[in-house]
């Protein structure tokens, strides 16, 4: 099983697709809205995580995975906590970018500790939109299969 994690409004749903594109087996349903037209793709695992195994990709956010108890590889995005910051106050997810970014400290340094000796990659969001064909052609190294070219149209 392959898991797709990071901090709220980091990029996790942008992997997601991706992968789809790639050719993975997603697991979850797109549920589009006006905030996220491609869709979340996310399944009750997202801020839960998952105690049974799966084939796929599934999405966790940072705060479900201590509950991950089957797992093969994660790709991990990491985005500017700027941008994290003024996407969670454009869609008024938090109360003061104090609070904001207090929220965004805490919840990667959980994320980074949970992952500490596990088999992950970091994807920097920025980098993905900058050079999506180098990124997902990494990405797709790192988990062995997939069409990196077809997963690389994806990101705008």
């Amino acid at each position: 099983m392959i898991i797709v994690s990071g901090l709220r409004r980091s990029g996790t749903s942008m992997m997601m697709l991706c992968l789809k594109e790639a050719g993975f087996k997603i697991i979850g349903k797109s549920m589009a809205d006006d905030g996220n037209p491609t869709g979340y793709w996310e399944t009750a695992a997202a801020s839960r995580g998952t105690r049974a195994p799966f084939e796929g990709v599934i999405k966790v956010l940072a705060e479900g995975l201590p509950y991950c108890e089957y797992f093969d590889k994660f790709v991990v995005m990491r985005r500017e906590y700027e941008g994290i910051l003024g996407s969670m106050v454009k869609r008024k997810m938090v109360v003061s970018r104090e609070v904001g970014m207090g929220i965004i400290v805490h919840q990667e340094r959980k994320m980074m500790d949970f992952l500490e000796g596990k088999n992950f990659i970091l994807v920097d969001y920025e980098k993905a939109v900058k050079n999506p064909r180098g990124e997902m052609k990494r990405v797709c190294e790192f988990l062995g299969e997939g069409d990196y070219l077809k997963a690389a149209k994806v990101i705008k």
